[in-house]
């Protein structure tokens, strides 16, 4: 025991390393999926394999971002948890992906940005979001596209949103 008072500085010193490492041990969001992510554009780290979101490098207002909800929930579930009650709905409709996955495709028309979408926030006008909502590998997984309202869309964010698929 006489080593005691000697282990207590380690162990606060390698507490956060050993949080660190537990965290990262999540996985990715993309980890069960053939989820392709536009080229080229920046990825922040996963957040504990429930959140990724991409960055297009010539457009910061533009973002993909994937989330992961180990519970099923329904696309008013999902508009309502990402503050987006208040955007104006352009389009809701059925949709299939990956050749047999249903899946709810939404698109809304708001202002600011992911987080903030909808909700009259932000002073950088008005944006699209599109967003897709299906079940995969026993999860509920939400793929958003958000970009300016006039900006021309980017067709491999559109087909990131798109690829949510299961790995075989």
């Amino acid at each position: 025991m006489a080593n005691s008072g000697r282990m207590k500085p380690l162990l606060r010193a390698l507490l956060p390393l050993a949080l660190l490492a537990a965290l990262s041990a999540c996985g990715s969001v993309t980890t069960a999926l053939n989820f392709k992510a536009p080229s080229g554009w920046t990825s922040s780290p996963s957040i504990m394999g429930l959140m990724q979101v991409w960055t297009d490098p010539k457009n910061s207002h533009a973002v993909v971002m994937l989330l992961r909800s180990p519970v099923a929930i329904t696309a008013k579930e999902a508009l309502s948890h990402a503050d987006l009650n208040h955007a104006k709905v352009l389009a809701r409709k059925r949709v299939t992906i990956c050749g047999n996955r249903p899946a709810r495709w939404i698109t809304l028309l708001g202002a600011g940005v992911v987080g903030t979408f909808g909700s009259n926030k932000s002073d950088k006008g008005p944006e699209r979001l599109d967003m897709l909502i299906t079940k995969a590998a026993g999860a509920t997984y939400v793929a958003m596209y958000a970009r300016p309202a006039g900006a021309p869309a980017d067709p491999q964010a559109e087909a990131a949103v798109r690829s949510v698929c299961p790995k075989a």
